[in-house]
């Protein structure tokens, strides 16, 4: 396993925290909106149900480290993020943020409720004439247990949910849709993947069958959730695993890096755009890759000489395309959400990696861009 798991850089300024969360609370429902609109997929089954989750851990961490700094206290656990990585908290956050959801109420029973915390705060400072920072820190922390309770999270590992979407118009064949999520440990971003499979079976049946490998489809899809695996990879292991299941469409989509000028660390290309906006509010940059691979036929293999036949897919990987055939994917794309000033910063650049990205722009009204 990485030692992303541990490793990061603290940010020990309560102003710098509250910019990076603001940041991050501010560019993710924009992006969240974005897969929604653009998706047909049931509700619960997109790309915009897991930003919404790891939204809402964002939300969870801003109030655990509301008061984040403050020099008297060494001591005080304080917001650990990869700053020469993807820019988001550490995978420890969320191996965290899965214990305190399962043990909720315990944690919750270690401290006072936040009306209470309120009035002890309210209390000592009319009486000692100064903010008691220890209480505060309390009330932010009881604030976190209270949003984790009473929210879903987005998890070091988040199991797989499925639908009955559609039917294949030449084959007949009822198509369902799998989604499921991870914080990639070796990457330390939010990644989603989603596969369209059809089943060698009737509508009625599916869910029988669905229901009967259920515990051996998650496990292999577990197994094969790991970023250093190629598309190509996961797709022929879950095809060659299941008769009866054959992916004919896989998504991955990778969130982030999420780039803050002061906060996270840039390569050069990043560095010289921002820092030309690094005194504003708009000195961010948020990216995130779609890889996609298509199934474009199947065939019938032998499993060996004595050994029974099986239909396995042909997978489209267009040969002309270095990035494609190198990844094991059939397309892909690289997208961005920025702020105005900043795109100007870069509109003014010659940085033709950044300006060849599909850009949302993010105009003064906090509307949306496409370019």
């Amino acid at each position: 396993m990485s030692d992303l798991i541990n490793k990061g850089t603290q940010v020990e300024c309560n102003e710098r925290t509250r910019h990076y969360f603001n940041v991050l609370n501010h560019v993710l429902p924009k992006v969240e909106n974005l897969f929604r609109s653009s998706s047909k997929l049931p509700d619960g089954l997109g790309v915009d149900h897991y930003i919404n989750l790891f939204y809402r851990s964002v939300n969870a961490l801003s109030l655990k480290y509301y008061f984040n700094g403050d020099e008297r206290d060494e001591s005080v656990e304080r917001l650990t993020i990869q700053t020469d990585g993807s820019g988001f908290p550490t995978r420890k956050e969320f191996i965290f943020l899965d214990s305190i959801k399962k043990n909720i109420e315990k944690e919750q029973a270690n401290y006072p409720s936040a009306e209470q915390l309120k009035e002890k705060i309210l209390s000592h400072v009319m009486t000692k004439k100064e903010a008691p920072y220890a209480l505060q820190k309390n009330l932010s922390y009881r604030l976190y247990l209270d949003w984790v309770e009473s929210n879903d999270v987005f998890l070091p590992y988040n199991e797989p949910s499925w639908g009955l979407i559609e039917s294949n118009e030449k084959t007949g064949r009822p198509t369902i849709l799998m989604t499921w999520a991870n914080f990639d440990h070796d990457r330390g971003i939010p990644t989603i993947y989603i596969m369209k499979a059809e089943v060698s079976r009737r509508d009625f049946e599916v869910e029988d069958f669905v229901d009967q490998h259920t515990d051996r489809l998650k496990q292999v899809i577990k197994d094969n959730t790991i970023s250093a695996y190629k598309l190509l990879q996961i797709a022929k292991t879950i095809d060659g695993e299941f008769d009866d299941l054959h992916p004919v469409e896989l998504k991955r989509v990778s969130l982030g890096p999420i780039y803050c000028s002061g906060i996270t660390e840039h390569n050069d290309i990043i560095e010289n755009v921002l820092k030309k906006v690094a005194d504003t509010d708009d000195n961010w940059l948020f990216q995130w890759k779609v890889e996609t691979l298509l199934s474009k036929g199947s065939e019938i293999k032998s499993r060996g000489i004595l050994s029974s036949k099986q239909e396995v897919q042909i997978y489209d990987i267009p040969r002309h395309d270095a990035v494609c055939v190198d990844n094991g994917i059939s397309n892909y794309a690289v997208c961005m959400i920025i702020p105005y000033r900043a795109y100007q910063a870069l509109a003014d650049s010659d940085q033709k990696a950044l300006l060849s990205e599909r850009k949302f722009v993010v105009g003064d009204d906090g509307e949306l861009i496409r370019l």
